[in-house]
């Protein structure tokens, strides 16, 4: 009897104590040299390389906006008018004060020739030529005064019609219609036609050790495809508001997705590594002021200190700490050190690093 007793405590110790000594199953990834790269990903813009504020010479209502957003424009294509009633009336008056006097002209030329044919015939004395002679370059000087006025009025107009000062795409009108302007108002905003760069503002931190010359992929938002470009200049001074600098891209070939305007993801690529290692940011634990990666070694969890190259990314390159064939618990809340642990490998790809 005492003898069954102590079998079955037994059997209730080691029901009770099973789960403790079993081994838990951990996700884990198996660390192997590999290539990697420091990649810096940013959002940025579309922008034409050459952009021009459009604005009127004169203030004054816009009476028409020939012109929208996305429109191709070439060079003097007139654009807006702003009401010059006054200026208009002046043209007018120009015009028709030359029409009238154009008419003296024709008749002094009549005049004159009727003299001159007379005086040939000795019916006009010499004094009445001269004198027909005389009202005829008068009409004529009369004329051209006149016509020089015309000419003021019509570029006085003309200081009233918003003309493209350059070919390309009008990106953007902020005005409309019977809006009065000044000077300083902006009507249309133009980007030169031909080559774009791609604006990006990164945060001074990582902007520091971005250089001109790198190399850099690109894609227009919501496509796959990668388009490859370079840096080509980064912006000394910091924005004191966002703590950022502009950073400006070209691409080294064209692409039709890359219209003014249009968001775009860009990956610039900082460093290049042969043989690293590299765990995803998962992985890793602060541990006071540095970081620690829990691995499964002889079946159990132990932590190991690490340094790391600290950069945004999926996965960051490890600098000490850890060795080829080590195996990384993916989610290192799951377990604590010490723990008895049964490691399951991710599949291939599933936690691919990428490096930092």
């Amino acid at each position: 009897m005492a003898a069954a007793a102590a079998v079955l405590l037994a059997i209730l110790v080691y029901a009770v104590a099973a789960p403790t000594w079993a081994a838990k199953e951990v996700a884990v990834v198996r660390l192997v040299p590999a290539p990697a790269q420091q990649v810096l990903a940013v959002v940025g813009r579309v922008r034409s390389q050459n952009v021009v504020d459009v604005r009127a010479e004169n203030p004054g209502a816009l009476v028409d906006l020939l012109r929208d957003e996305g429109d191709v424009v070439v060079a003097g294509e007139l654009l807006a008018r702003v009401r010059s009633r006054q200026q208009a009336a002046a043209a007018a008056a120009s015009r028709a004060q030359l029409r009238a006097l154009e008419a003296q002209v024709e008749l002094a030329r009549v005049q004159y020739r009727r003299a001159e044919t007379l005086a040939r015939q000795g019916w006009v004395t010499r004094a009445a030529l001269d004198e027909a002679r005389t009202a005829l370059r008068a009409a004529i000087a009369d004329r051209d005064a006149a016509q020089a006025s015309l000419t003021a009025a019509q570029e006085l107009v003309r200081e009233f019609e918003v003309r493209a000062p350059m070919a390309g795409m009008i990106l953007a009108r902020p005005v409309d219609p019977g809006q009065v302007v000044d000077a300083t108002d902006t009507i249309f905003q133009i980007g030169s036609d031909g080559p774009i760069e791609v604006v990006a503002e990164v945060d001074e931190i990582y902007a520091d050790v971005v250089r001109v010359g790198m190399p850099a992929l690109l894609s227009a938002s919501g496509s796959a495809e990668q388009v490859p470009g370079h840096v080509f200049e980064v912006a000394p001074r910091v924005d004191p508001l966002t703590g950022g600098r502009i950073v400006r891209v070209r691409l080294d070939r064209p692409d039709p997705n890359f219209r003014p305007g249009r968001s775009i993801d860009v990956s610039v690529e900082i460093a290049r590594f042969d043989r690293v290692l590299s765990v995803p940011r998962s992985a890793l634990q602060r541990a006071g002021d540095g970081w620690r990666v829990l691995l499964i070694a002889d079946g159990r969890v132990v932590a190991r200190p690490v340094t790391i190259l600290d950069w945004p990314g999926r996965s960051v390159i490890v600098r000490s700490g850890l060795s080829a064939g080590d195996l990384a618990v993916l989610d290192p809340t799951s377990v604590t050190p010490g723990t008895r642990a049964e490691a399951v490998e991710a599949a291939a790809g599933e936690a691919a690093p990428r490096g930092g």
